[in-house]
């Protein structure tokens, strides 16, 4: 069983011709996480990111938060994670559920 640390740097944003200037800046995006396998399907990560406030369903800026991760096969997994601001900026607390399938 080991840990894993995962950190990214990104520098991304939105434009076109009908998307008003102010969405179309760039913006800067880091998200960081620390993942431990508890067995071979299951593993518990803490998380957080720093997205410049251009995430319109998180629009905090500075965010933490923990979660856990299935894996149902080699191909696809389940997860879920819990969430707050570090700032006084958006909304008090929120999550994330998804799934994710290698093809």
């Amino acid at each position: 069983m080991c840990l894993l640390f995962e950190w990214n740097v990104g520098y991304d944003g939105t434009g076109g011709d009908y998307i008003p200037d102010d969405l179309s800046s760039p913006y800067l995006g880091v998200s960081w996480a620390q993942q431990k396998q508890l067995t071979d399907t299951i593993a518990v990560f803490s998380q957080g990111f720093f997205n410049n406030a251009n995430t319109p369903y998180f629009p905090a800026d500075l965010v933490s938060g923990f979660g856990g991760q299935w894996n149902l096969s080699q191909r696809l997994a389940v997860f879920g994670s819990y969430n707050w601001p570090l700032d006084d900026i958006g909304s008090p607390s929120g999550g994330f559920a998804g799934f994710a399938f290698a093809y």
